[in-house]
């Protein structure tokens, strides 16, 4: 922020964002420097060649430029306060440039409503609507009316702590803009390549500007784009029996019926024991069937006692319906819904689901017909319920951890 006082008017601020966008210019021609301050309403900062027209400056370092329309570069090497007439302006110290350019913006943004008079006269009002500078047609170009705006005693120019960072606008057709080239610009121009492999192209290149890559530098768009979603804790493994808690996915519709018609896959899997059922639907709606059959199954089991307490799905349609819920709450039991979007918080039948798809498509490219994809399905889901499996005490298999025993028959 740099305050800066205008004489009559009150003091206002100049903010100078650290954000680089870009500067724009018309660009002048001719040969040698001009008096001549020109008034451009196509410039979105003020530009000077003269570095006695500053008031407040500041040298900056090399790497920024104003580029031509012939892809000249042009560089910037102070920033400041210029007299321009009875105005004080934000410009650029281009050494370079043929005539001080005045931007019109740059006026607005001090306070000033610029006015162009049908006798070529050109106005700049006070915010009390006083006449602070006029400027006039000379030749094609209007230019300020003004004395000598030089300052005669260059340490008389109070040098201030600038930021190197400078207001940035965006324009179009504009023949010269100004930029700055350093690490980040060339890491963005050639999309996001480490600072190691940017500082070796840069040593074996020609026409680049000479920066620096700092030390473990890192852009946070590339650092956005590597970020992984980290893994979700592991989850306190609740207090349940065998055959008290079920988790439930269902999978579908397969691109290919099976011969009776089947094309859903209904998943169930014990808490306790990791063991798991599928069951093979035509449609979603006979979920709710094929699980009123199963607790019908399970309360067999349990000498004619339902020994249900939790169930835990991942809140699909077909597990909101009105049949389904009503039958939870009139029984009882526990309900857990996972997260939308979030399968990794329903993790014990997705992690039984995945590796059973796998063996079925490591099955299938053997040759056997599509339709067939219930059967094979089935048959791994029988197999992973008699292999190890690391969510049961010592890797024991789900059918050890159902059936209660110690080994299993030789196969």
């Amino acid at each position: 922020m740099l305050g800066v006082s205008t004489g009559d008017q009150a003091t206002y601020s100049l903010d100078f964002d650290e954000t680089w966008e870009q500067i724009f210019a018309l660009l002048t021609t001719g040969s040698g420097k001009t008096k001549e301050m020109v008034i451009d309403s196509g410039a979105t900062t003020t530009m000077t060649p003269k570095r006695n027209a500053f008031v407040t400056y500041k040298q900056i370092k090399p790497g920024l430029f104003v580029r031509t329309a012939n892809n000249a570069r042009i560089p910037v090497v102070g920033i400041g306060i210029i007299k321009a007439g009875q105005m004080q302006l934000q410009a650029l110290h281009v050494p370079d440039l043929h005539q001080t350019l005045v931007s019109i913006l740059d006026a607005n943004k001090a306070g000033y409503d610029v006015y162009f008079l049908k006798n070529f006269k050109v106005l700049f009002l006070d915010p009390d609507g006083n006449v602070a500078q006029t400027g006039r047609l000379n030749g094609n170009q209007f230019i300020l009316d003004t004395g000598d705006t030089e300052v005669d005693d260059l340490s008389a120019a109070s040098l201030v702590d600038i930021p190197e960072a400078f207001p940035m606008a965006d324009g179009d057709h504009i023949v010269l803009a100004a930029y700055k080239e350093d690490h980040l610009t060339w890491h963005h121009r050639l999309g996001h390549p480490g600072g190691e492999r940017l500082q070796l192209l840069q040593k074996r290149s020609t026409g680049m500007p000479n920066f620096t890559v700092p030390p473990g530098f890192k852009c946070p768009p590339w650092l956005l784009s590597k970020s992984h979603k980290l893994p979700h804790k592991a989850a306190i493994r609740k207090a349940l029996k065998i055959l008290e808690g079920f988790f439930m996915d269902l999978w579908g519709p397969n691109r290919h019926a099976s011969y009776g018609g089947k094309k859903y896959a209904f998943l169930i899997v014990c808490y306790a024991s990791r063991y798991a059922w599928i069951f093979f639907l035509a449609k979603k709606s006979e979920m709710i069937v094929k699980f009123m059959e199963f607790v019908a199954w399970v309360t067999t089991q349990n000498n004619g006692v339902c020994p249900i307490k939790l169930v835990k799905d991942d809140g699909g349609g077909e597990f909101m319906a009105a049949e389904y819920l009503d039958l939870i709450k009139a029984r009882g039991w526990e309900h857990e819904v996972t997260p939308r979007d979030s399968p990794s918080c329903n993790g014990i039948p997705e992690r039984r689901l995945a590796p059973i798809m796998n063996s079925v498509t490591a099955m299938m490219t053997v040759g056997i017909h599509d339709p067939l994809w219930t059967e094979i399905t089935a048959t791994s889901v029988t197999l992973g319920n008699f292999l190890p499996t690391k969510g049961n005490e010592d890797s024991r298999s789900p059918y050890e951890v159902l059936r209660a025993v110690s080994t299993m028959s030789p196969i």
